[in-house]
C-alpha cells in the first residue's frame, strides 16, 4: 500500500512542478458537483497563492463540443496549460488533440480511460494508483 501512495505522491509532485514552472495563463476546469466544487476551491486557492494567472470554469462533463472548443482555443495559443479537476480521466483520449499545443494535467478519481495514462500528459488519479478511495 505504501508503494501505491508513494507513486501517487510522485505523480502529484510532477503535476505541481508543471504548474509551478508554468509562465502564462492557465485554464482550469472542474466538475460541477459537490466534490468538484471542493476541488475547484483547492486549485483556485493554490493558483492564486502562487500568483498564477488563470481562467476558471465549471463543466458538467467533457462532451465533444466542450473538448472541440478547448482544442480551438489551444490552437489559437490562448492556453498552454490546462488543469482538469474531478473530471477528465474518462475523456483522456478525447483530450489528445490538445496535447499537440498545450500541457494537460488531470486530477481526478473517476475511471481512467487507459490503465497506463499514456493519453494524458500528467494524470493524478487514485484509481490509476489502484487505491480504492472508499477504503482509505
Amino acid at each position: 500500500m505504501l508503494e501505491k501512495l508513494e507513486s501517487l505522491v510522485k505523480e502529484a509532485q510532477k503535476a505541481a512542478d508543471i504548474i509551478r514552472n508554468h509562465r502564462g495563463l492557465i485554464r482550469a476546469i472542474s466538475h460541477v458537483d459537490c466534490d468538484g466544487v471542493c476541488r475547484a476551491a483547492i486549485i483556485v486557492r493554490a493558483l492564486a497563492k502562487k500568483r498564477k494567472l488563470f481562467h476558471f470554469s465549471f463543466a458538467k462533463y467533457l462532451d465533444d463540443a466542450t473538448i472541440n472548443g478547448l482544442v480551438e482555443e489551444v490552437k489559437q495559443g490562448r492556453w498552454k496549460l490546462l488543469v482538469f479537476t474531478d473530471l477528465g480521466s474518462g475523456a483522456a483520449s478525447g483530450l489528445a488533440p490538445i496535447l499537440e499545443y498545450a500541457k494537460v494535467i488531470i486530477a481526478d478519481h473517476h475511471m481512467p480511460a487507459t490503465k497506463d495514462g499514456s493519453e494524458a500528459k500528467e494524470e493524478v488519479d487514485l484509481r490509476r494508483a489502484e487505491i480504492d478511495r472508499a477504503t482509505y
